[in-house]
């Protein structure tokens, strides 16, 4: 098989990677832009319409022509059926309410877990591809894999990845993450990825 056809046979799958990695983070980016909207209503720093919290998304906002949101006070969140449930087992009964997570002004809940879930799935995506193209799923591994190839590079930047998701899955006190960390991870892996799957 020549250089071109064996490019072409690894096609498929790294197409179907793409496809499935930038649904992947779309898909937590809404669900991030969702929560975070809805968290910065019920966060006490940010009640005040003057408040610098609304000059820059994800917010709730009004259709035009509409009766404008007040947030000159924060809101309060009722919690769905699982959080209830969750929280009983946690923490026995909730006749008195559910004790909120802390926050702080560094890192809100939402951003940091749901930027911890879409590393950890970004990760996954890139072993599930190595898998298919017998190539290496673990961090060691990506450092010595195809020697005779010039792909250094793109398998340190695996390697940095697979660490950077088996940290947030394993290691309860890691560094946390960030939606910006997450897009960059997104971004560096497809693009990594795609420079493995034209030379093998």
């Amino acid at each position: 098989m020549n250089t071109i056809d064996h490019m072409k046979a690894h096609a498929p799958k790294a197409a179907e990677y793409l496809a499935l990695a930038g649904k992947a983070i779309m898909a937590a980016i809404f669900a991030y832009d969702y929560a975070r909207a809805a968290e910065k209503m019920v966060d006490p720093n940010c009640a005040g319409d003057a408040n610098p919290a609304w000059q820059t998304g994800p917010f709730l906002n009004i259709f035009h022509g509409g009766q404008p949101i007040s947030r000159t006070a924060p809101s309060v969140l009722q919690g769905s059926i699982e959080s209830q449930v969750a929280a009983q087992i946690v923490y026995g009964s909730t006749e008195d309410g559910i004790q909120m997570p802390e926050n702080d002004d560094s890192h809100n809940q939402v951003d940091h877990i749901q930027a911890k879930l879409a590393i950890i799935e970004q990760a996954a995506l890139a072993k599930w591809f190595m898998t298919q193209m017998n190539g290496p799923t673990t961090a060691d591994a990506a450092q010595t894999a195809w020697p005779d190839l010039d792909l250094h590079a793109p398998l340190g930047t695996l390697a940095q990845v697979y660490e950077r998701g088996d940290e947030l899955l394993m290691v309860p006190d890691c560094d946390t993450a960030s939606m910006r960390e997450a897009v960059d991870i997104f971004y560096a892996t497809t693009q990594c990825i795609t420079e493995i799957a034209a030379k093998l």
